[in-house]
């Protein structure tokens, strides 16, 4: 899945990714997000990993890797 344009609230990332990776699926999914480096888009990306990390953290215990790779 490649994501363009990316939402205000990290919930709806996770939706969008869990709507093409199901329970018991056997093949690999990919998630890419194209965003611009030191722009307004680029901060908000930041931002939702954060929240995203902080999520995981409280649901799990698990702290996420995430990592923003710019080309």
């Amino acid at each position: 899945m490649v994501n363009y344009d990316l939402p205000w609230n990290p919930n709806r990332i996770e939706q969008r990714f869990g709507r093409i990776h199901r329970i018991g699926q056997t093949e690999v999914c990919h998630l890419w997000n194209l965003v611009g480096d030191e722009t307004r888009v680029g901060d908000v990306y930041h931002t939702l990993l954060e929240k995203l990390d902080e999520a995981r953290k409280a649901l799990d215990g698990q702290a996420a890797a995430t990592e923003l790779r710019s080309k």
